[in-house]
């Protein structure tokens, strides 16, 4: 999970206890004020996680630099905060490799596709490098990543509409 103000918490899935369509849920991070998640994912060792943000920073770090912890902790830090004035608070993060593409989309309807490989790897705690710019009125409002085609098993159901498995069976 990583959070808007830069913080990020990895633990494992077997930490969360299944439960009823209807129960609340259990805590993923302990939040501080004014802190929301912005983006979840799941982690594979030998990629890397990619963060944005509202002004166009973006950097990759090692997921090996990511220590599992339990589940419901504050997190570590995945962004120089001290940086916000400049770079703006983080708008997403997805696990990605370098041949992985990701789109970015700003408040003006402006869309960007970039490989992974041309953003910079960095350590978790600085603060990026440009990879989009946007207007002083505009900021980056999300972010995707491209899914390739050969790693979407299609197949057509019974409609004739394709059909997409997930492709981390194990």
């Amino acid at each position: 999970l990583v959070t808007r103000k830069g913080k990020c918490i990895s633990f494992s899935e077997k930490d969360v206890r299944s439960m009823g369509r209807i129960a609340a849920g259990v805590r993923g991070i302990k939040l501080d004020k004014s802190d929301t998640v912005v983006d979840m994912d799941i982690l594979v060792d030998d990629k890397e996680i990619l963060v944005v943000t509202q002004n166009g920073y973006g950097k990759r770090t090692p997921v090996k630099d990511y220590t599992i912890q339990a589940r419901g902790g504050k997190g570590v830090l995945t962004y120089n905060k001290s940086k916000f004035s400049k770079t703006g608070e983080l708008i997403g993060a997805k696990v990605v490799d370098e041949d992985d593409e990701i789109l970015l989309i700003n408040s003006d309807g402006i869309i960007i596709r970039i490989r992974a490989e041309e953003v910079s790897k960095l350590s978790r705690s600085t603060q990026g490098v440009k990879i989009m710019r946007v207007d002083d009125d505009a900021n980056i409002v999300a972010m995707a990543k491209v899914i390739r085609e050969e790693e979407a098993d299609q197949e057509k159901d019974e409609d004739g509409q394709i059909k997409f498995e997930d492709s981390r069976k194990a």
